[in-house]
């Protein structure tokens, strides 16, 4: 986790605006089938479980991974995370 880590919208204002500058290394192309809202979300719920799975309970090969409500937009992503993770 970036020690000098800040969030748009939170510790920097931009979060409702319409055109916002950022570091050219947080900038990912979308591929063509992904629209905005589909990014949006995945970004979110990805991130949540990403830093839940690997910072939090530093999931490993060979884990086993209980998801509690695996529908949600954070449970599927975990879900699926964990098995790239080599988890069960």
């Amino acid at each position: 986790m970036c020690l000098f880590g800040q969030l748009l919208g939170v510790q920097v204002d931009g979060g409702f605006a319409e055109k916002v500058a950022v570091h050219a290394r947080n900038i990912v192309r979308l591929p063509e089938k992904v629209d905005y809202n589909t990014s949006a979300a995945l970004t979110l719920a990805g991130s949540t479980a990403m830093h839940m799975l690997t910072n939090r309970a530093q999931v490993n090969a060979g884990d086993w991974v209980l998801v509690i409500g695996g529908a949600s937009g954070v449970g599927s992503a975990a879900i699926q995370i964990a098995k790239e993770l080599g988890a069960q």
